[in-house]
């Protein structure tokens, strides 16, 4: 190899070490990137693209290609985390040789200096190094970019088939916005063809090689989601347009603040440069623009003025030198993609992530400019000493503003899956507390890692896997927290920022339908406070508190016990429990407290018309003989014990105050127990209820549930779902979804949902034809729920319940309209 390619070989070196520091197993990625990977599993698993198991065909990603790519991985065996960090740092390293070949390109008299200048500026730039690591799709559009680019530029030169196509193809399905990237690549293309009179040929093969796999893979996802664009833009990206000609728009903050921010505003003439050439002939154009531009960053402008500024300057930049030959116009073609990278990101009015995300597409056009612009200043200078000093000393500059910025990233990184994992873990621990098999709904704004490792629904505060929100927020908001979310969803817990818990009480979105755990975290009260007690008596009148019941279903135990209690108290009264275990002689061996309220919501707030069902686990005494023992209560109120003033036939009360109603269970060995638990499950009961029950005893039988699930999940399963799924009896839809949550495989689930699902689709149409938007989307949300797999229902569905909002909004409208005075003011 040459030594040039002996450089390229260590700066390829040095862009994987930047990466490392973000690779250690549990390092940061960005928490967006498990989205994807939520998709891809699924996919690899079977189950469509879809956020979770059974969950609706919705696009909560924007990175098309790189789900596929990440999903192959995932076929093999291989965890998303590890697919995507090599692909990362595989695209990276495959990125600098392409990036030395266009600066080259961009400035042929010093086609070394220029290519090694820009591989380098790359290679430690603090965007690629973060993104490279994220998880993201980001070293693929970039790595796909420079192959684009330098595709274009040879063809240009040469009688090469147009292949460069198949480049911005890939750009086209890794981003929405790389649409963009492929009509500016097209144009140029039929630009320089007709410019070297080269034939149509060329053209007719470059846009049957992009267009043809286009327009067939967005027919299939058209029909396959039956929304023209990603959630991901009716979820974030939307914006008004206008915002582009605001020069203090958050978007232009953004591009202003990377230029400042990332050191990168000193780079900004070597750009110019780069683009511009250093030939005496454009003096006059590069001093006007360096000017123009230095006035348009300090000088007093209006925000309209200023933006207009930016883009006329951007834009002149471009398109004017396409039509040049050589050097000229492939950095006009280089410019102009950079170009729509920071546009883009004005457009889109910035991002949330550390780094600026949106403008780290533009690392490769950028870091060819600059090495461009560095080569010709070589050119100009023709001294090697002083050459040597000026490459020497931008790019240890650049070294040093990238190293910091990356090492104090590194740090301190953007919120990540891993982090969020914690939470999931919190979230599953609580769950587990409230003795629960339904598969919880949560609401959030941590998409990535709560898809990926909770395992649970997600009710999407953002919009990306909820079609729902995605759509309605723009306009109906108010109405979408207040009905979609507090009626339709009802989201078992919430987990999201304070703030947004204070707006959502100010909105009464949750009011006190929800009990608040920590600063950011809330359940729903009524899977703790009922209106009901459904277990086994007697009640107990104590005065301040009811005992409504206390029992140990699940047949014999060996080291733990399961119980169920149910209290309430009318007064709100701060009571205390303790469980009690006695023996056949009535002697109390054990007692445990008993976290009234999971621990979670102190009696002190119960309401009257609430009963306290609790289910809990208790460690049995080491010491405990197999046989029958008693379980009893002892309530107190500021350490003295309740009683009742009248004790049933049946309830005994000690000397203590321990109310014991009769509730036993039975100690056995291990052995003993596991042989419970086979006969129990060997024949279900037919009663689909019924075997529910005794499959929830069933995993209650021990703390770690594991082994059951082992030996009998998959059959007892499939059962439960059949068992739903086959009955004739009550609402059709929620016997589809029970059986479908058990599992949507079974035998006969798939047929009963398709039956439900077309009942239901007729009655759908028909609200919809007849323009009844309440029951219309009434309706075909029912339809989801039966057949998750007909996005264009959703889409009906959406339809209506847009015109239902805009109905209620207009009487809203009309009723505040109508209170206000028509007549003259007091006083006039």
């Amino acid at each position: 190899m040459t030594r040039e390619w002996w450089v390229l070989v260590a700066l390829a070196g040095l862009a994987v070490v930047a990466c490392v520091l973000f690779a250690v197993p549990g390092a940061w990625v960005v928490d967006d990137a498990a989205i994807a990977w939520s998709f891809s599993r699924n996919w690899a698993q079977g189950h469509g693209l879809v956020a979770w198991a059974g969950g609706e065909r919705v696009e909560g990603y924007s990175d098309f290609l790189w789900v596929a790519l990440v999903a192959v991985g995932e076929a093999l065996g291989v965890e998303s985390w590890y697919t995507a960090k090599a692909l990362g740092a595989a695209f990276t390293v495959a990125t600098l040789p392409l990036l030395y070949r266009i600066a080259g390109a961009l400035a042929p008299r010093t086609p070394v200096v220029a290519g090694l200048a820009a591989a380098a500026v790359f290679a430690v730039d603090t965007q690629v190094s973060v993104f490279g690591a994220s998880g993201l799709e980001n070293a693929l559009f970039t790595f796909l970019l420079a192959a684009g680019i330098w595709g274009t530029l040879e063809e240009a030169r040469t009688q090469r088939a147009p292949w460069s196509s198949l480049a911005f193809l890939g750009i086209a399905l890794t981003r929405p916005e790389g649409i963009v990237y492929a009509a500016l690549a097209g144009g140029a293309a039929l630009l320089w063809t007709e410019r070297d009179r080269r034939g149509a040929g060329r053209i007719a093969v470059w846009l049957a090689l992009f267009w043809v796999p286009f327009l067939a893979y967005h027919a299939v996802r058209y029909t396959y989601f039956a929304w023209p664009f990603p959630m991901t833009y009716y979820a974030k990206v939307h914006r008004p347009t206008r915002l582009m000609l605001d020069g203090h728009s958050p978007g232009w903050v953004y591009l202003y603040r990377y230029l400042v921010e990332l050191g990168r505003g000193w780079v900004v003439p070597l750009l110019v440069v780069g683009r511009l050439g250093l030939d005496h002939r454009m003096w006059p154009w590069l001093g006007g623009v360096l000017v123009v531009g230095f006035a348009a960053a300090y000088g007093p402008l209006p925000p309209p003025v200023l933006a207009g500024v930016w883009l006329v300057l951007g834009s002149g930049l471009a398109v004017p030198g396409l039509h040049h030959r050589g050097p000229a116009g492939a950095a006009g073609f280089v410019w102009a993609l950079g170009l729509v990278s920071a546009l883009f990101a004005v457009y889109a009015q910035g991002d949330w992530m550390g780094q600026f995300r949106w403008l780290s597409f533009a690392a490769a056009p950028f870091a060819a400019l600059t090495g461009a612009g560095l080569g010709h200043v070589v050119d100009r200078l023709r001294s090697p000493a002083l050459s040597a000093v000026v490459v020497g000393g931008v790019l240890s500059a650049w070294l040093v503003v990238n190293v910091r910025s990356t090492l104090v990233f590194s740090e301190n990184p953007d919120f990540n899956p891993f982090g969020v994992r914690m939470r999931v873990a919190n979230a599953r621990g609580q769950w587990r507390v409230l003795h629960s098999d339904a598969r919880p709904r949560l609401l959030t704004v941590d998409m990535g890692g709560f898809m990926y490792w909770s395992g649970m629904e997600l009710a999407d505060w953002v919009g990306l896997v909820d079609v729902t929100h995605g759509i309605q927020a723009r306009t109906h908001r108010r109405l979408l927290r207040e009905d979609w979310l507090a009626e339709q969803l009802r989201p078992d817990f919430v987990f999201v920022m304070p703030e947004e818990i204070v707006a959502m009480r100010r909105r009464e979105v949750i009011g006190e339908r929800y009990v608040q755990l920590t600063y950011e975290e809330l359940l729903r009260r009524d899977l703790l406070l009922t209106p009901t007690w459904s277990g086994p008596g007697p009640v107990l009148d104590l005065g301040p508190v009811t005992l409504h019941g206390l029992h140990a279903p699940g047949g014999p135990v060996a080291d733990v016990v399961y119980v169920e209690l149910g209290l309430s108290t009318p007064t709100a009264e701060p009571f205390t429990a303790r469980l009690l275990l006695a023996d056949a002689e009535g002697v109390t061996r054990a007692s445990w407290p008993v976290p009234l309220g999971a621990g979670l919501v102190p009696p002190t707030v119960w309401r009257a018309d609430e009963v306290y069902t609790g289910r809990f686990h208790f460690d049995l005494p080491n010491d405990l003989e197999p046989g029958t023992w008693s379980l009893g209560l002892r309530v107190s109120l500021d350490g003295a014990p309740l009683v009742p003033a009248m004790v049933p036939e049946g309830v005994r009360v000690d000397g203590t105050g321990g109310l014991w109603p009769g509730a036993t269970f039975t100690v056995a060995t291990p052995t003993e127990v596991d042989a419970a638990v086979e006969a129990a499950l060997a024949t279900l009961p037919a009663d689909c209820a019924e075997a529910e029950r005794t499959w929830f005893l069933a995993h209650r039988r021990a703390l770690d549930p594991t082994p059951v699930d082992e030996r009998h999940g998959a059959r007892v399963r499939a059962a439960l779902a059949t068992c739903w799924a086959s009955r004739t009896d009550g609402d059709p839809a929620d016997r589809v979804l029970r059986a479908r949550r058990w599992d949507a495989e079974a035998p006969g689930v798939a047929a009963a949902a398709q039956e439900v699902a077309d009942a239901l689709q007729s009655r759908c149409d028909a609200h919809a034809a007849a323009r009844e938007w309440a029951p219309c989307a009434e309706v075909c949300d029912a339809v989801l729920r039966a057949d998750p797999t007909r996005a264009w229902t959703r889409r009906t569905a959406e339809t209506c319940r847009d015109a239902k909002y805009r109905a209620i909004e207009r009487s809203w409208k009309a009723k505040a309209e109508g209170s206000r005075p028509t007549g003259p003011a007091p006083g006039e």
